[in-house]
């Protein structure tokens, strides 16, 4: 049985931590449409920045298109994620932040 909102016109969470972000912070669906449309990245390093991305949205559990591109609002929620919950190795964790690193500063 679905409920409706008790308050309708209070903004959710996700959309409060989004507007707390500076203006014109990109988000992880718009990261790789620039990746993509990038002619100078390589087949390989694309398919990696790209997979970073989507990894970490399914770590973090969320939409690409609601996860920030910003370090600050990142790095806490990545320090409170194990790897090993998530079936990832460490050396895998590390690549892929690494990375994710890139295709954010790209």
């Amino acid at each position: 049985m679905t409920h409706p909102q008790r308050f309708p016109n209070v903004p959710d969470e996700a959309e409060i931590e989004l507007a707390l972000l500076p203006q014109g912070t990109l988000v992880f669906s718009e990261v790789i449409a620039l990746l993509q449309s990038d002619a100078s990245l390589s087949a390989t390093r694309l398919r990696d920045m790209k997979s970073s991305l989507r990894r970490v949205a399914k770590v973090l559990d969320r939409p690409l298109e609601r996860i920030p591109a910003n370090t600050k609002w990142l790095q806490p929620r990545l320090q409170n994620v194990s790897p090993a919950a998530c079936g990832i190795a460490p050396k895998t964790r590390g690549y892929s932040l690494s990375a994710l690193r890139a295709a954010m500063v790209h």
